[in-house]
């Protein structure tokens, strides 16, 4: 029978590389791929896919389970819970990128399905459910034996992760509009099964925001099975009854299409004789005649989620089980009585839209990056609000953290006054303006002129269609005298000019097993007309700069976003409002839902206008395997994220290193022109107004030493006395900040010791181990090579690889070498291997492969290196 390691030793290859073209990575050299598929064909190889499971431990299978509903096969097809459509859809290609196959099954309710569901469990790595199937005991018991996430499960759930839409803000929101818009008094509600949660907690919104209007009442409450044919036996109900509701609202979409044609089979007239509204927004809401008004619920995040969270928590089983509670937002349509064409109301938690402002919701607004291709994939959009984010901040806290909040964030006594650095906190950097009136920043700053960076990836207009040039004129950017910093936008017949500066340094960053705060008192600007003005405060990972600093080097703006943004505080369009967003991964897409981002959306921010306000971060690393970052405005948390959200290697590569600050006051864009529904600025917009900045602070406290992240392995360090985290340096092998295996640092006898390297050795690895190396710069050059010291008297036919890690050790290798005997476990050779170009910081991880039975060792190290490319 032929094996993988007999195509590894015809192709001239490792069984790591072989293992690679299987699984279709695309870090194999096109050449090597062609050579090793060659060998596969002509050796007939089928790789065994049970026998790769069993050798990891996994089935590489995630079950959904969903429910359905009816009793006769027709009419299961047409009640079938089209949302889960968009939710499997979401799961398979989170899955898919994984390298998880999807197993479905869907039933009703009753001990037979269960029975199924018990049985499903042991053929997969996890369940997702996606909605609540199981009773909470039987959900419990059965998240003690393996890996859980329910989708539109219950908010208290204390033994599995758990994804809902905000059921509550998006139904008080549209039952306010039928109440406070159209004034309608007579109102009936469809509700959903009763043991669904998310269909009580739309009914309990319902009956407490009609409880809340003077004119309104609840005429009747029908229950329905979410089924269009349940909705068409309410209405069948509320037909035999006089007078008819006034309005009727549904607990879903497909109920509310039930109502709404039998309401028009019967002769009455939807909205003119009775509105009709949904929940769900999907697809047949939109064509249905007249179109529904509804509540849209994000079904591919919860889906896309969901399956993120689930490879998490089975790649840390011990993970405590959290509730994250995605944005909803009503759709206004012709079904409620409103003019027959699409708007958007409101705001995520339901609040009816200031004046005649047009509110949409921000994650829907695309939104380019500042200085990467609009035709590429360097867009934003601002994110969704997290409706449970101020609770779960302060819980997610550790003491320090909540400290800084206590002490460190409330707003200043002045306005221009740096806060002392709280108790067990350093201030890493801080800037007063206390420059005379009319100068410029310091040195510490560097003035971003012009429209663009330049580098690789970088465009017109900071990529996000602004019209300003920015400038270092006094007229833009200067000191007040009084301890301010101003950037004022100015108009000079059509054109605009502004300010955006950015600090020299890019290494401000959170130690593993600290904190990091980063904060600035500012007042946005106030002008008479404020359309197109887009003030900000927010920090890029230092992966960003290829050179220099700012437009006065060069940026490669192709890393966006993978290396990270953070956004302090932005506003648009002088809304008196605020927002803070994460950016990290892939685009589109990928973990944090690009090119959205994870962020709170647009929220109130009373008196930003008028006053000095504290706007913060903390990036909290004091659990490096449970990350977060927090935003608070003025001491109060709203909204936080997590490294279980985002996952582990997307986190790191994102958060984990240094940032550089931005000050900046953009106008027009892409993001104000969609907040307006205009092309910003318009001509009446005011000239002349300023952000205003009283001070701008980053306060860190000491790390633990250990490196951030990483799922599985052990803790403790080497202890190495010569220690570097340069790449192109050498790097002793006892530096190591985790491990994985039982480690024994002994001297390395038989071998001298180079500049910069201690005596000491990584004694006999055997298959399994791996070393942790934190926060390894590999520059903006980058390397393209490996060189491992190492030595092995492993038996006859014992060998291995040594693999290259970056960021996660579950990642695929950046590259390997295999060792044998190298004539003695005191004989010391120099090995090189090629890796696929590395720049910027990244955990390094040293994993140690071999397929001899019994495990035994065959490789020690001494150093490494990576040479400069």
């Amino acid at each position: 029978m032929t094996t993988i390691y007999d195509v590894a030793r015809v192709a001239g290859v490792s069984t790591a590389t072989v293992s690679r073209v299987l699984r279709g990575s695309d870090r194999v050299h096109p050449t090597t791929r062609q050579r090793v598929l060659a060998v596969i064909e002509t050796l007939g190889f089928v790789p065994d896919a049970s026998a790769r499971g069993l050798t990891r431990g996994r089935k590489d299978i995630i079950g959904l389970v969903g429910l359905e509903r009816g009793t006769e096969e027709t009419d299961t097809e047409r009640s079938s819970l089209l949302f889960v459509d968009q939710i499997v859809h979401a799961a398979e290609r989170e899955l898919r990128w994984a390298e998880y196959s999807l197993l479905l099954t869907f039933g009703s309710h009753g001990e037979l399905f269960q029975k199924r569901v018990r049985s499903l469990a042991g053929q997969v790595d996890g369940l997702i459910f996606a909605e609540e199937v199981l009773d909470p005991a039987e959900l419990r018991a059965l998240a003690a034996q393996l890996p859980v996430v329910v989708i539109a499960g219950r908010r208290d759930e204390p033994a599995a992760d758990v994804f809902l839409a905000d059921n509550t803000g998006g139904m008080a929101a549209v039952t306010r509009h039928l109440t406070e818009r159209h004034r309608y008094g007579r109102l009936c509600f469809v509700a959903g099964p009763r043991e669904a949660p998310d269909a009580a907690e739309r009914q309990l919104a319902f009956e407490q925001a009609v409880a809340a209007s003077s004119g309104s009442g609840t005429t009747q409450v029908i229950h329905g099975d979410f089924s269009e044919d349940s909705g068409t036996a309410a209405a069948r109900t509320l037909l035999r009854r006089e007078p008819l509701p006034q309005a009727v609202v549904c607990a879903n979409d497909q109920m509310a299409i039930g109502v709404l044609r039998e309401l028009q089979r019967a002769g009455v007239r939807v909205p003119a004789d009775v509105a009709v509204t949904g929940f769900d927004d999907v697809h047949a809401s939109r064509v249905i005649d007249p179109p529904l008004t509804t509540v849209s619920q994000p079904f591919r995040d919860l889906g896309s989620r969901a399956a993120r969270r689930l490879l998490t928590r089975i790649g840390q089983p011990s993970l405590a089980p959290a509730v994250e509670i995605l944005p909803t937002h009503v759709v206004i349509r012709a079904s409620c009585g409103c003019p027959p064409r699409q708007q958007r109301l409101g705001r995520p938690s339901g609040r009816p839209c200031p004046g005649r402002r047009i509110c949409m919701r921000s994650h829907l607004i695309t939104r380019l990056w500042r200085g990467a291709s609009p035709a590429g994939a360097r867009k934003r959009k601002r994110g969704p609000r997290h409706k449970a984010a101020a609770a779960a901040a302060v819980i997610a806290l550790g003491p320090a953290a909540v400290l800084a909040v206590v002490t460190g964030l409330a707003p200043a006594a002045s306005a221009t006054t740096v806060p002392a650095a709280p108790s067990g906190w350093t201030t890493a950097y801080s800037d007063s303006f206390s420059g005379a009136a009319g100068s410029g920043v310091d040195s510490g700053w560097t003035y971003d002129t012009g429209t663009q960076y330049s580098g690789a990836g970088c465009t017109a207009n900071y990529g996000t269609g602004e019209v300003e040039s920015n400038t270092s004129s006094a007229a833009n950017v200067s000191e007040d005298g009084s301890g301010h910093l101003n950037i004022t936008a100015v108009k000079s017949g059509s054109s605009w000019t502004s300010g955006r500066i950015e600090t020299t340094a890019d290494n401000f960053a959170a130690p593993a097993g600290g904190e990091m705060e980063v904060t600035a008192s500012i007042r946005q600007p106030d002008p008479a007309s404020g359309v197109g003005y887009w003030p900000a405060f927010w920090m890029l990972g230092s992966g960003f700069r290829a050179s220099g600093a700012g437009t006065s080097g060069t940026m490669d703006c192709a890393n966006w976003p993978s290396t990270g943004e953070i956004d302090i505080m932005e506003d648009v369009n002088a809304l008196s409002e605020h927002s803070g967003t994460l950016h990290c991964g892939t685009d589109p897409g990928g973990p944090c839902n690009e090119t959205t981002g994870l962020g709170s959306g647009l929220q109130a921010c009373s008196g930003c206008q008028t006053g000095y306000n504290t706007y913060s971060v903390i990036v909290n690393r004091t659990n490096t395997s449970d990350e977060s970052i927090t935003y608070y405005l003025n001491g109060t948390a709203y909204y936080t994220v997590t490294e279980a959200t985002v996952g582990t290697a997307a986190w790191q590569a994102a958060v984990d290193h240094g940032f550089f600050l931005i000050l900046d006051l953009a106008v027009g864009g892409a993001y104000p022109n969609a907040i307006c529904g205009c092309a910003s600025p318009s001509g009446s917009t005011s000239s002349g107004g300023s952000m205003s900045v009283g001070y701008v602070a980053v306060y860190t406290t000491t790390g633990s030493g250990s490196s951030g992240g990483g799922s599985g392995g052990g803790s403790g360090s080497g202890g190495g006395t010569s220690c570097t985290t340069t790449a192109t340096a050498n790097i002793s092998a006892d530096c190591y900040s985790a491990k994985q295996g039982t480690i024994d640092v002994t001297s390395a006898t038989g071998d001298s010791n180079p500049s910069g390297v201690d005596g000491n050795q990584v004694a006999q690895l055997v298959n399994g181990d791996y070393l942790e190396y934190g926060n390894v710069s590999f520059g903006t050059t980058g390397s393209t090579q490996f060189d491992a010291r190492v030595a092995s008297g492993a038996a006859g036919g014992v060998s291995g690889l040594v693999e290259v890690v970056l960021d996660n050790p579950s990642n695929a290798p950046v590259g390997s070498f295999a060792v044998g005997n190298t004539g003695g476990w005191s004989s010391w050779e120099t090995i090189p291997a090629n890796i696929s170009t590395v720049t910027g910081t990244h955990n390094v991880y040293l994993e140690f492969v071999s397929g001899a039975g019994g495990s035994p060792p065959y490789v020690s190290l001494h150093y490494f290196d990576f040479p400069a490319t």
